[in-house]
């Protein structure tokens, strides 16, 4: 009987999750993400799996993030027919991103093609629009999706069980066991990850450490790097508040992903304005995305943390407070850009590489009474990272701008574990026990800085796979 994990992506860089786990010929994906890093490189990136999607028998989604659900639909649309395994929060927000980047594909085929959306044109070969689903693909891939609750066991095929349990990182995220069946009915047990999050993390319960496993495939996204000290998320953000929004009159401006990150400080602000510990000021959400996704929030509140599900027993709801405005089309986001009171203002995308941000980031980037916060990672070459390396001017839309504003950046609201999150996370197994050490998602850099650190506390046998290894599971 055959047993392999083959790694297809996401390894030795931070995105497009993909790994093929077989057992005496059952194929199960787990993970079916996007390739951000070249998506930023390349307009439309060409999407080839490495194996016949029709061959495969289920896929196993970790959470909702493009970089692990992204090219779902694209599985679907090439002969995939089989089960999508996730929580019932991953369900609701990969619908909420996928239909998300379905819009955005639809806005970029009119402009290859020239022509009106969804018709190939001169300026959009086969290979590139086939790469690029609508949001009728998005509909045709929720249909396949089945949920699953936390900590229980499910077989999902001949010889395979998985369970889900909370990562923290994302609501709905989960590590994942898989279970699979030896001829002698023993098992070999596979632990995966996904995104590891952060004890302590706004609205998330802390991530669970996962049962003894025979392999472990984890995540090394921050596997050299320590988040700052403390978890003082309301203090930390009231100081900057006070100083931008009350002691200059400025405007604060915080790039933040939609879903996640933004609800995250929606929370936060809602505490802080409870306590009394800032004015009132208006605060403005300028993403659609974002307002869909708190909805969500809101509606799966039941798998938050105790913190939040307390405020919603006492208020009814988590997020919503005075002086909080959603923007919900580019006529009133353009009216926001030319407001000129004391304001902080939430918008996508958290790295700065499209979105309505831009407009946010022009306005205030040559004001010198306003700040722009950068609360979350942002790859290399993006607009994001080149803000956070605090320049003197910004090129970028063909223009440059001299940087006037305040520029901060916090690890603080990263959902992500650093290097002892990650280490606390794999000191759960025992060495002596466990097989094989598998990591993944991150930058290589970082991977030979954590495992370094592992083999000090006793993890002798780790794995660094390039992209297409395959290893035998015994």
């Amino acid at each position: 009987m055959k047993r392999t994990i083959s790694f297809l992506g996401a390894a030795k860089q931070v995105t497009g999750s993909l790994f093929l786990v077989e057992n005496d010929g059952v194929k199960i994906l787990v993970d079916c993400g996007m390739d951000m890093e070249k998506r930023k490189k390349e307009n439309v990136v060409p999407v080839e799996f490495p194996f016949d999607p029709s061959e495969i028998h289920a896929v196993v989604l970790t959470h909702a993030h493009i970089d692990h659900s992204g090219n779902l639909p694209l599985l679907k649309r090439w002969g995939f027919e089989g089960k999508i395994y996730s929580t019932v929060p991953t369900y609701y927000l990969t619908h909420l991103l996928l239909m998300d980047c379905a819009g955005i594909n639809r806005k970029k085929i009119a402009s290859l093609s020239g022509k009106r959306a969804g018709k190939r044109g001169p300026g959009l070969n086969k290979q590139a629009y086939d790469s690029l689903y609508l949001e009728p693909q998005v509909v045709q891939t929720m249909k396949q999706f089945a949920t699953l609750n936390f900590n229980v066991r499910h077989k999902i095929a001949p010889n395979v069980a998985i369970k889900f349990i909370p990562a923290g990182h994302l609501l709905g995220a989960a590590h994942v066991v898989m279970y699979l069946k030896r001829e002698d009915g023993s098992e070999t047990r596979i632990g995966l990850s996904g995104d590891i999050g952060r004890d302590y993390y706004p609205l998330l319960v802390d991530p669970e450490p996962m049962e003894a496993v025979d392999y472990l495939v984890t995540e090394s996204t921050y596997g050299g790097r320590m988040h700052e000290p403390g978890r003082d998320y309301t203090g930390y953000l009231s100081k900057i508040i006070k100083e931008t929004c009350v002691e200059k009159g400025g405007r604060l401006i915080i790039p933040a992903f939609s879903v996640g990150r933004t609800q995250a400080l929606l929370f936060e602000i809602k505490k802080m304005v409870n306590l009394g510990l800032i004015p009132e000021i208006k605060v403005f959400v300028d993403s659609p995305l974002s307002l869909e996704s708190t909805k969500a929030y809101q509606q799966m509140h039941n798998y938050l943390n105790k913190e939040a599900r307390e405020v919603q027993k006492v208020d009814g709801e988590i997020f919503i407070f005075d002086q909080l405005f959603y923007i919900e089309n580019e006529k009133q986001s353009k009216i926001l850009s030319q407001f000129d009171e004391p304001a902080i203002i939430i918008s996508a995308s958290g790295m700065l590489d499209g979105g309505r941000i831009q407009t946010h980031i022009r306005k205030n980037i040559e004001n010198p009474n306003a700040t722009i916060l950068m609360v979350g990672f942002a790859s290399p070459g993006t607009l994001g990272a080149k803000l956070r390396e605090q320049p003197k001017e910004l090129h970028f839309d063909k223009k440059t701008y001299q940087v006037r504003a305040r520029i901060l950046s916090t690890s603080l609201f990263s959902g992500h574990g650093d290097q002892a999150d990650l280490i606390r996370f794999v000191q759960h197994q025992n060495p002596q026990d466990l097989k094989q050490v598998f990591l993944v998602h991150g930058e290589e850099p970082s991977m030979e800085q954590l495992s370094a650190s592992l083999k000090e506390i006793g993890f002798s046998s780790i794995e660094i796979p390039s992209k297409n290894d395959v290893y035998e599971l015994h």
